[in-house]
C-alpha cells in the first residue's frame, strides 16, 4: 500500500475525488430538471390567468345569469327550447339575457319598461337558448367560440367545456326561490 499523498509541508490533500464530483452533478441537474419544469408550468398558469382576467369575467357572467334566474320570478314549466331572449322579472326592475350581434348582453328595465342600461356580459356568442326544464327551473346552455390563445388545459373555467377545436360550450341550470307564477 501506498501512503497517503502529502503536499510540502506534510499534510494530507484534502477534496472530492472524480467520482463524487460527478454524482454530485447528476444530483445539482436533476434538481435543475424539476425546478425547470416547475418555472415553467408556473409560467403557463400565469399566462392563462392573465388572459382570463383581461377576458369579460365568464365564471362571473354565468354566476350572474344564476343569481338573475335565483330572484326572477319563476317561470312555468313546458317551455321548449328558444332562442330569444330570457326575461327576469325581478323585484322592481326586469333583466333580459340576449345575443346581440355576437355578444350576450344583459339589458336592465325598470317596471315601466324604460332601458335602465346594457351590459355587455361575454363575446363571440354563437349560441343562447333557454328552456324550463320544470315550474320556475331554467336551464340555459351558450355556445362560443373559444378566445384567441386558449390552451387546452384553461385555469378556471370549470364551467365551459371544449366542444370542438374551436367552440366552446357551457349549460347553467338554475330555479326561483320566489314563490307563486311567474308574469
Amino acid at each position: 500500500m501506498s501512503e497517503p499523498t502529502r503536499d510540502r509541508r506534510g499534510h494530507r490533500e484534502t477534496g472530492f475525488t472524480l467520482i463524487e464530483l460527478l454524482v454530485s452533478m447528476l444530483v445539482m441537474l436533476l434538481v435543475m430538471m424539476v425546478t425547470n419544469g416547475l418555472l415553467v408550468e408556473s409560467l403557463r398558469i400565469f399566462s392563462n390567468s392573465g388572459r382570463e382576467l383581461r377576458e369579460p369575467g365568464t365564471e362571473l357572467a354565468l354566476r350572474l345569469l344564476r343569481e338573475d334566474l335565483h330572484a326572477a320570478a319563476p317561470l312555468p314549466a313546458g317551455i321548449s327550447w328558444t332562442h330569444t331572449g330570457l326575461t327576469c322579472h325581478r323585484s322592481g326592475r326586469i333583466e333580459v339575457w340576449e345575443v346581440d350581434d355576437g355578444r350576450l348582453v344583459r339589458r336592465t328595465f325598470d317596471p315601466d319598461l324604460n332601458l335602465l342600461g346594457t351590459r355587455p356580459i361575454l363575446d363571440h356568442i354563437i349560441t343562447f337558448r333557454w328552456q324550463t326544464i320544470a315550474n320556475g327551473v331554467v336551464m340555459v346552455e351558450l355556445v362560443r367560440t373559444k378566445p384567441s390563445g386558449a390552451s387546452a388545459l384553461r385555469v378556471a373555467t370549470a364551467a365551459w367545456k371544449s366542444v370542438s377545436e374551436t367552440l366552446e360550450a357551457a349549460q347553467v341550470i338554475a330555479g326561483s326561490r320566489i314563490e307563486g307564477i311567474g308574469p
